[in-house]
């Protein structure tokens, strides 16, 4: 993927929903935003301090649980929340409130905000110095730089079908190329609005609601193509599979005298008799591959990979050959 000219308008970069307007707060604003958010507690990450209003954010699922609300949005943000509101392209009011810090060589990984979790519309306000953003999707890459003071709204296509990112590096190539570096500190406001109802957008490539529809619909293959054919040829699977692979017998070789091993997806159990001083709890999603393991005396079960019937923390170590292959 080759380097993108980096635009200085939104309208530059072609992406429908993309609006940037520049100018968007004063100086006197930016300073009393940044000295009420300094007032505020900071939690950090591992290279940046964030805080969060509204709703706490989960960088785990990059979304919220709507009934876990931790207050309203603080009052030093109200006039900007009512003056973003007023946008044609806007036209909401914001609930969550993620404050981000970042300094020279912190970026953003690239990524979509959770479908799901929040409206059409999203906005970010930049202050303390400027950033370049870039959006991906598939091949296409557009840069944009977004300046000290500006607003960054994103709505329909921009907002649901292109992962947007900030790069990890010191410096920009801003100047016909040359390399300018990066402000000492950047703060950014950026403004949700959650939602509890499953998204119903025109870009499913992106969309949790989507791909969730579609995960529901593979336990059901995986019944009639899977499971069902494992359970017809168990016998003769089961002798063609009796070689151990040399770096899994390693692994286990190089457990502790007494451990919990849980082997998922155990298959006809060639790995169960690896160490006789470990104890095996062993899975298999096919009954027939299951009665293979109970007919050598090991101790089985036919339980699901993805829903394994043992309790939290109560294995020393695990194996699943499985997603190996």
């Amino acid at each position: 993927m080759s380097e993108s000219v980096i635009k200085r308008k939104g309208v530059e970069t072609g992406i429908r929903g993309l609006i940037l307007l520049e100018g968007f707060l004063t100086e006197a604003e930016e300073r009393s935003l940044l000295r009420a958010v300094d007032g505020k507690g900071w939690d950090s990450l591992s290279k940046r301090r964030v805080q969060h209003h509204g709703y706490a954010f989960d960088y785990k699922v990059r979304g919220v649980n709507p009934r876990e609300k931790i207050g309203p949005l603080p009052r030093f943000v109200e006039p900007i929340v009512l003056r973003l509101k007023a946008l044609e392209d806007v036209g909401q009011e914001f609930d969550q409130l993620t404050v981000n810090e970042y300094v020279p060589g912190v970026g953003l990984s690239p990524h979509v905000d959770t479908h799901s979790m929040f409206t059409n519309v999203l906005a970010s306000v930049s202050l303390a110095g400027h950033t370049v953003m870039e959006f991906r999707r598939g091949e296409e890459k557009q840069a944009l730089l977004l300046p000290r003071r500006s607003a960054l709204i994103l709505s329909g296509e921009a907002r649901y079908a292109w992962r947007h990112y900030i790069p990890h590096r010191k410096t920009d190539p801003l100047e016909e190329g040359r390399a300018v570096p990066r402000p000492t500190r950047r703060v950014s406001f950026t403004f949700r609005r959650i939602q509890v109802n499953p998204c119903n957008c025109d870009w499913p490539g992106e969309c949790d609601t989507r791909k969730n529809e579609q995960l529901k619909i593979l336990p059901r293959v995986e019944d009639a193509y899977v499971r069902r054919m494992y359970d017809a040829i168990a016998p003769h699977f089961s002798s063609t599979r009796f070689s151990r692979w040399p770096k899994v017998v390693e692994f286990l070789n190089s457990i502790d005298k007494g451990s919990v091993v849980a082997d998922i997806g155990c298959g006809n159990g060639k790995y169960l008799s690896t160490r006789n001083d470990c104890m095996f709890l062993a899975s298999d999603l096919s009954v027939g591959l299951v009665n293979v393991c109970v007919e050598k005396s090991f101790d089985a079960v036919a339980a699901d990979g993805l829903n394994c019937p043992y309790r939290d923390s109560s294995c020393d170590a695990a194996i699943c050959i499985a997603v190996v292959h």
